[in-house]
């Protein structure tokens, strides 16, 4: 944990300088993965968000941090790395 004072506290993360449609985010994900499925919208639940965009002043004020990168540069990292451990865990079953 980045500050003590986090602890028991609800926080946002992410980059907020950013707002994403999740649609948007939705086809970023798809191609990082490589994959191209019809996307079919369909009507969303009453209280579903619709775009991404998180407060994250709350964990900048309790611990001093702050994204420094975009979802365009995080989320191929992050999917890298989400493969390797399945993969792993695949040789292990």
């Amino acid at each position: 944990m980045l500050s003590e004072k986090c602890a028991g506290e609800i926080v946002h993360i992410g980059n907020s300088s950013q707002e994403m449609k999740i649609i948007d985010l939705l086809k970023l994900v798809l191609k990082i993965a490589g994959y191209n499925p019809e996307i079919k919208i369909l009507s969303a639940p009453e209280g579903c968000v619709m775009r991404r965009c998180p407060d994250t002043r709350k964990l900048y004020e309790l611990a001093g941090f702050k994204a420094e990168i975009t979802p365009q540069e995080a989320l191929p990292e992050m999917y890298r790395r989400y493969e390797e451990r399945y993969k792993e865990r695949e040789k292990l079953s």
